[in-house]
């Protein structure tokens, strides 16, 4: 029994050996480790997702009404004072419309406000816009200031200048060219100049003929209230001699020839009284004294 135990023992074991011989031998007959193959490891890559983009508002003031028949402009306040009111009108127009500026607001010096030029009746812009600005000072009293023939159409940005008495509008255009409106501001300057001397040279001709009219009238009145005071025949004096009496500017009349004759060089220094005349005048009897 044990022997047929030890003997199947036996035999079992060597087919264990066999298999293992022959697993290893298998492939080419030489030993051969067995290779590992590293383990691949998948990366994660997170999707980090961008910023939204908050939507920003422009915060500066705007001028006129923003649609599709507009253009816009960056207007800057070159001046040193705000600015109350911004008027604008096509160049050669009579007069201006109402402010651009919103009741109740006004524009900061160094402020810069979205200016919008809208088409004229005819779809297209003027060549030139004249601008007119009141300006507020420290002590409270506004100024108009007017910029002259300021080409709008073809400015992208600009700013207002005030120097020496000169109003002008310094600008770059859509092209990136800078320019300025001096030479056209300095010319209005000129002939408005020139206009306000015309006006009172033609004041002061008026004021002049007015006075030398006034003066001839005066002296015309004169001249009447004088004659008005030499005396008339009703106020003449008279002066009485023996042989008749002496009228001034007339000369003297005689009595005895009822005619004026050649006066005496001196006129009698006293008119002798009238006779007094006594009785009754109802009778006609008079008695002389």
């Amino acid at each position: 029994m044990r022997a047929n135990k030890f003997g199947s023992w036996f035999v079992s074991g060597a087919l264990v050996v066999s298999m293992g011989v022959t697993l290893v031998g298998c492939g080419g007959g030489g030993q051969k480790q067995a290779e590992t193959t590293p383990a691949v490891t998948e990366e994660k890559t997170e999707q980090v997702e961008a910023p939204k983009q908050t939507e920003t508002t422009d915060a500066r003031q705007v001028l006129g009404k923003e649609s599709a028949t507009t253009i816009e402009i960056a207007l800057t306040n070159g001046l040193e004072s705000e600015l109350t009111a911004v008027k604008m009108r096509a160049t050669g127009e009579n007069a201006y419309p109402a402010s651009l500026v919103e009741a109740g607001k006004t524009i900061a010096a160094n402020e810069e406000v979205r200016l919008f030029v809208e088409l004229d009746a005819n779809k297209t812009f003027a060549e030139t816009y004249d601008l007119m600005v009141t300006k507020k000072g420290k002590d409270g009293k506004t100024t108009d200031v007017e910029f002259v023939s300021v080409p709008l159409a073809d400015i992208a940005a600009a700013k207002l200048i005030e120097k020496e008495g000169i109003a002008y509008v310094e600008y770059t255009t859509a092209e990136g060219k800078t320019d300025s409106t001096r030479k056209a501001a300095e010319a209005a300057a000129k002939k408005a100049a020139a206009t306000s001397t015309g006006k009172q040279d033609q004041g002061a001709q008026s004021t002049k003929k007015n006075t030398t009219e006034g003066a001839d009238a005066a002296a015309g009145a004169k001249g009447a209230a004088q004659d008005d005071a030499q005396p008339n025949d009703d106020a003449t004096d008279y002066e009485y001699s023996d042989t008749g009496y002496y009228e001034e500017d007339a000369g003297y009349y005689d009595d005895s020839t009822s005619d004026y004759s050649e006066a005496p060089a001196e006129a009698p220094a006293e008119a002798p009284a009238a006779p007094a005349q006594t009785g009754d005048a109802c009778t006609g009897d008079v008695e002389f004294r």
